[in-house]
Parts: structure tokens; sequence; C-alpha cells
């Protein structure tokens, strides 16, 4: 999503730039001849996102 923010592109062409570009692949975890994900699983994992809470590690109550 860091990526889809920067670029300031839609899913669809994240889906491509995840495809095409090396270093993109690289930064989403992706080794570099496996095929990226589809628009479809980009925007589930977004929507996860955006429903889930972070997660506060070391967090102690006061």
């Amino acid at each position: 999503m860091l990526v889809k923010y920067l670029y300031g592109c839609s899913l669809r062409e994240l889906e491509e730039k995840i495809g095409c570009h090396i270093l993109v692949k690289w930064f989403a975890g992706y080794p570099i001849f496996a095929t990226g994900p589809d628009h479809t699983t980009v925007h589930r994992f977004e929507l996860y996102l955006n429903v889930t809470p972070p997660h506060r590690s070391g967090a102690s109550a006061c």
C-alpha cells in the first residue's frame, strides 16, 4: 500500500507495477520470477488494513 500511496496509482496500476518493476516486486516481497497478486488480492489486503487496528507491542496499561 505504500507503493500505491507514493505513486498515487489505482489497484490495477499497482498490480501492473508489481508485475513489471523488479524493485517494486522485491519491496512487496515477491520473488523476481513469480507472478504478482491480482487487483482483487490487493483490494482484500487494503480492506484488511483498513479494518484491523494496528498491533501495539510492548504497550502497558498505566
